[in-house]
């Protein structure tokens, strides 16, 4: 009788456990989502500090808020996890990794205000497409998020995964 209540009461711990672990549970969620937001703050004020290049110091990656806006975190389809990234701006790899050779400028239209060193009347001006060859440093800000909240992440499963009484 005292064998089968402990085996009773230890494949209760067990099912009660694995529910912890699933995908779906609402701890385990609440787990990613701590740490999505975690490394979410830790980026947008990556942005807002000025980022140091082997050239100096230089500007906050923050102009028109755009890149900083588009920080969020989305959970996988399948649930195991959660992405946290700069979703629909499309310079956001260039900044986290810089790069370095030719982009194509697509054809626009100027307005002209000087010529030959002089005012003139401002015009506007048909520009075509040309090549322009860029080295733009990189200027990381998700990835030190990320690493400076690593052992937070750590800490955070650990304790999802430790059996509670």
């Amino acid at each position: 009788m005292a064998v089968q209540a402990n085996t009773d009461a230890m494949i209760k711990r067990i099912k009660a456990r694995l529910n912890r672990y699933q995908p779906e549970s609402r701890e385990f969620r609440a787990a990613l989502l701590n740490i999505a937001r975690r490394i979410e703050a830790d980026a947008k004020l990556n942005i807002r500090k000025p980022s140091r290049t082997g050239g100096g110091v230089m500007k906050p990656l923050i102009d028109t808020g755009r890149l900083f806006n588009s920080i969020r975190h989305e959970f996988t389809r399948d649930r195991l996890g959660v992405f946290v990234g700069s979703f629909g701006v499309p310079y956001a790899r260039l900044h986290e990794f810089g790069y370095r050779g030719d982009i194509t400028v697509r054809a626009h239209q100027r307005t002209q205000t000087q010529a030959f060193g002089r005012a003139i009347q401002p015009k506007r001006v048909n520009v075509r497409n040309f090549k322009k060859r860029v080295n733009y440093p990189e200027r990381p800000y998700l990835r030190p998020a990320y690493e400076k909240n690593i052992p937070f992440i750590v800490d955070t499963l650990r304790a999802l995964f430790r059996e509670k009484p």
